[in-house]
């Protein structure tokens, strides 16, 4: 019997070189690439070995002697979209350019962009303005780059500082686009005009890059028109004489934005840092700082505003302080925002105000803010406020919208007039009302990048350890 079995077993592993599945997942349930209902037999040789096993379609023969798997680093025809890299036989996002191929980009969104699909500008003279322009060695300007736009050809990269400067007035955008501006500056050409245009119906992704020094009427450092579709990621937006971002009916998107020091034409009519008028704005993890008009105001639109601080934003003259929403339909979130030393008029809270019925903000800090008001209120409007640090004073029980869950502690604050970490120790440790569930997607971490964990802090950020 002994003989029969030192016959046998080499026969099931030399038949299982032809199946799909080593014999190895039978011994190790729950290992990476393996189903849980692994046959026996011998490992894989082979991608043909693979071909039973939905979703594991290539053979590593280098992993436990042959084991097949979603990917590998040679192999990754299943890694697509914004899961193009394979890690560890896992598809995962992009991180850096070197995971999309020689000349490719890694784009915000984790998907890959490769040389074909990249159109390069620069602010130079030596900038062609022809058609065809767009590869290294024929750079396009950035005004001709946006007309060589295809649907397969839909990325530009600046690949120089700039400043970039249009021929005419502004840059506008009238295509589907991505525009790579990482360490580029733009400004405009003629007064009364924005730097960006981005016009109606329009899906147009911009990161990185500095957008700065419009003047006049119309000064904002973009504009979006109705039905566009605009993302910002990590952009500054600067020095502006009307708002960093004017949204009418646009759908607006903006993370890890610092936008600051807009509003700054002389005169009595101020600009927030953001403007949106109808539309869609989501915006997290940025910093919204002196801008004289408010850091944001949305009318009738929809808003969701977390994550984010607002800083020495309004004006004793300004109709908005940290932030104002007016009349917006469902679908609103307000939390995780640290709001100080923000300035308004008589009558209009400088940290939030908010004329939205049926709406619950919660887990920000609105601390130390100021303005025309003698009572000090930081916040008004109907909104009902839970779960957040409010004060000098406490909301006043005459306004109504004080659900019982606040606090009006000093958040220990590590300078309300220019520094808005939390000091270790601060009385809002722990105190958000967030269950895991609260605390995925744009809500899992800080304004730095540090996870927010249950039990969460009030506030953009985390506080540190003691």
């Amino acid at each position: 019997m002994l003989r029969l079995a030192l016959v046998v077993v080499p026969l099931i592993a030399f038949a299982g070189c032809q199946k799909e599945n080593p014999a190895y997942c039978m011994d190790n349930p729950g290992k990476q690439g393996c189903p849980p209902d692994a046959p026996s037999g011998g490992p894989c040789m082979s991608n043909p070995d693979c071909t039973n096993t939905p979703g594991f379609p290539v053979c590593d023969a280098m992993d436990n002697g042959g084991t097949c798997v979603l990917c590998t680093a040679n192999d990754h025809a299943l890694c697509t979209g914004t899961t193009p890299v394979c890690d560890n036989h896992s598809c995962v996002a992009c991180t850096r350019n070197d995971d999309c191929g020689t000349g490719g980009l890694c784009l915000p969104s984790g998907a890959c962009a490769s040389s074909d699909n990249i159109i390069h500008a620069v602010s130079t003279a030596a900038g062609m303005d022809v058609p065809g322009c767009g590869n290294p060695g024929t750079e396009c300007k950035l005004e001709r780059a946006l007309t060589e736009v295809t649907a397969s050809k839909n990325v530009i990269k600046l690949d120089d500082a700039g400043p970039y400067t249009p021929d005419t007035n502004n840059f506008v955008v009238n295509v589907n686009v991505t525009i790579d501006a990482r360490g580029a500056v733009l400004h405009h050409k003629a007064d009364n005009s924005p730097v960006l245009m981005i016009n109606s119906d329009k899906s147009v992704t911009l990161f990185g890059g500095t957008i700065e020094l419009a003047h006049g009427t119309n000064g904002d450092g973009i504009q979006c028109a109705a039905n566009a579709t605009l993302t910002v990621d990590t952009t500054t937006l600067q020095f502006n004489d009307e708002s960093g971002i004017d949204a009418s009916s646009c759908t607006l998107t903006v993370t890890n934005a610092n936008i600051h020091d807009n509003s700054k034409a002389v005169g009595t009519t101020f600009f927030a840092g953001i403007e949106a008028l109808k539309g869609t704005l989501t915006i997290s993890r940025s910093k919204l700082v002196s801008n004289k008009g408010g850091g944001i105001t949305v009318t009738n639109g929809t808003f969701v505003v977390v994550g984010n601080m607002f800083l020495s934003n309004g004006d004793p003259m300004a109709n908005a302080g940290g932030v104002s929403f007016t009349n917006s339909p469902p679908g609103n979130r307000l939390e995780f925002n640290t709001f100080a030393n923000n300035k308004s008029t008589t009558g209009i809270a400088p940290g939030i105000q908010c004329l939205v019925a049926g709406f619950k903000a919660q887990n920000n800090i609105v601390w130390s803010n100021t303005g025309n008001n003698p009572t000090g209120v930081q916040v008004g409007g109907t909104c009902v406020q839970s779960y957040s640090d409010i004060g000098p004073p406490a909301i006043p029980s005459i306004l109504g919208i004080d659900d019982g869950t606040n606090i009006s502690s000093n958040p220990m604050l590590i300078d309300p007039t220019m520094d808005l970490h939390v000091k270790a120790g601060s009385p809002v440790q722990g105190k958000a009302h967030a269950t895991p569930a609260d605390l995925m997607g744009i809500a899992s971490q800080d304004i730095e990048g540090h996870p927010r964990v249950v039990p969460a802090d009030l506030g953009a950020y985390v506080v540190p350890a003691q």
